[in-house]
Parts: structure tokens; C-alpha cells; sequence
């Protein structure tokens, strides 16, 4: 069980192509290594997103700082920022002997999910904006989308 999670955290990490950029972070490991962008703040969002979109339920396991920095290829310390600024949020806790577990509180979590689905369509409307599309066609355009992208 914990192998399969860990292999869909790989996934998350590196195979998020179409991640938007959120309040200028990336939600990619992937990206360019010279972007300005703190790694710690990408492994954040990339755990973050699989909270948020449940990869990792209420009160699970997530891969330990050991397995996170070996796959991302970044020092333990730098995972383990990551990691705490997750827990600052409430996302996780942490176990010094157990390890790292998602939050139980679901009402939060849920929260949070939509605290970041509204970050998400504001920049996409903003984007849409400044490309000179009118509220009417963005809706046409995003229901479309996802229409073709399920």
C-alpha cells in the first residue's frame, strides 16, 4: 500500500503538466530549475494538491522526508521546510516517531480546497481578461474545457 502511494507521489511530482501557476508558485517539479522559484514551495504545493484533491485521504500516511527528498531529488531539510509549512497550515501533523499524517479534520481540508479552486479561477480570469475575453465567453470556453479534458 504505502509502495502505490508513493508511486502516484512520484507521479504528482514530476507528470503535472498542466498545473496553473498560482500566485507566481508552481505546482510542477518539473519545471525550470532556474525559475526563482523555491523548491521547498514546490514540494509543498505538489503535497498540498494531493491533499486537497484527496490522493491522500484524512488522516493517512504521506511518503516520509526521506522518500520525498530521494524522488525530488532535494535535501531533507528543504523537504522537511516543505512539510512544515503544511503543517503551519493544518494540512498535516507530524509524528516524530510515526511520521507524517494528513489532517482528520475534513470540514478543513474542504475548506482549503476551495480556498484554492477560487485562487485557481480568479487567475484564470484574469488571464482571460487581459487576453480581452468577456465573462460570457470565459464560461463558454471553461465548460468546454471540461467537457473535453474528463
Amino acid at each position: 500500500m504505502f509502495l502505490l502511494i508513493y508511486k502516484r507521489f512520484y507521479v504528482i511530482i514530476f507528470h503535472r503538466k498542466n498545473l496553473p501557476l498560482v500566485n507566481g508558485r508552481v505546482d510542477s517539479m518539473d519545471s525550470d530549475r532556474f525559475s526563482g522559484i523555491p523548491v521547498y514551495i514546490k514540494i509543498a504545493n505538489c503535497v498540498r494538491y494531493s491533499i486537497l484533491s484527496g490522493e491522500y485521504p484524512p488522516g493517512s500516511r504521506i511518503p516520509s522526508v526521506r522518500d520525498i527528498a530521494q524522488v525530488s531529488a532535494a535535501n531533507p531539510n528543504t523537504v522537511q521546510k516543505a512539510l512544515g509549512l503544511l503543517e503551519d497550515e493544518g494540512l498535516i501533523k507530524a509524528n516524530s516517531t510515526a511520521g507524517n499524517f494528513v489532517t482528520k479534520d475534513v470540514e478543513m481540508i474542504a475548506k482549503k480546497r476551495m480556498e484554492e479552486a477560487s485562487r485557481i479561477a480568479w487567475d484564470a480570469v484574469v488571464q482571460l481578461r487581459a487576453i480581452g475575453m468577456k465573462a460570457e465567453e470565459s464560461l463558454l470556453l471553461l465548460n468546454k474545457t471540461a467537457k473535453i479534458k474528463k
